[in-house]
């Protein structure tokens, strides 16, 4: 003797198995309609399913498909948010003569930095790429590297003249991508300078983090991304000059 629920005819005391669990796995992942997989368990003393049951069920599962989607849609923004948010806690613990602050705002930074790459392919790959997120996100990469120049500057790491030299070429190159978006130009990032944004996150992490092992190879990288930051702000200049060049001629 058995129950029917649905399409489906359970012996007494049974459940439906791995049958019903791959059905329902299949259906959170790929967003469908639960009420396909039949998720009732009966014994001898339990009703048939009935149908509001599998409609709640269903209904309760998009809605949390629904959610999961949305906050994976607006991950990118939570990131670019949260490099914006350490900054401040970098410049409350970093001038604490204390190692292990100083390793934990390396790491912050070092996290900051990953996220940076992390919420530019998750905006591309999710087809989110919104307009706050544009302007924002070179915001937050400059302020967070600044703001990590400037507590290496105070502690005495770094010479007061490397940092101008940086920060300028950062301010000049974000000066030129506007004026090119004004004028309707596209200047792609180069491969150039996505090494030099990579060697330069690695070189600042080293020395943040005032190991006396660590400072001669953090200012070795910290030079080399100097070096790419410069060739690529020229290949930059020459993308924007080409088309641009009858307003200065």
């Amino acid at each position: 003797m058995g129950y029917t629920c649905g399409e489906e005819s359970l012996p007494r005391g049974k459940t439906l198995g791995n049958r019903v669990g791959e059905k329902a796995l299949r259906s959170l992942w790929y967003g469908d309609n639960v009420l396909g997989a039949r998720r009732c368990m009966l014994t001898e003393w339990d009703d048939p399913c009935s149908g509001d049951a599998h409609l709640q069920i269903g209904t309760d599962m998009d809605a949390s498909n629904s959610s999961m989607r949305e906050w994976l849609r607006n991950l990118p923004n939570k990131l670019t948010l949260f490099r914006m948010a350490i900054i401040p806690l970098m410049c409350l613990l970093y001038p604490w003569d204390l190692q292990f602050l100083h390793v934990f705002c390396a790491f912050l930074f070092s996290i900051g930095a990953i996220s940076d790459f992390l919420d530019g392919y998750l905006a591309r790959k999710l087809d989110n790429v919104t307009k706050i997120g544009e302007v924002l996100d070179p915001i937050s990469d400059k302020l967070l590297v600044a703001a990590a120049l400037v507590l290496l500057t105070d502690a005495g790491v770094l010479s007061g003249w490397i940092t101008v030299v940086v920060l300028s070429r950062e301010m000049a190159i974000s000066g030129l991508r506007l004026a090119a978006a004004e004028q309707g130009i596209s200047i792609k990032v180069s491969s150039f300078g996505k090494i030099k944004t990579a060697l330069q996150d690695v070189g600042i992490a080293l020395l943040l983090t005032r190991f006396p092992d660590y400072h001669t190879s953090g200012m070795v990288v910290l030079w080399v991304s100097i070096l790419f930051s410069y060739y690529s702000a020229y290949q930059y200049w020459n993308k924007y000059w080409e088309q641009s060049r009858n307003d200065f001629i």
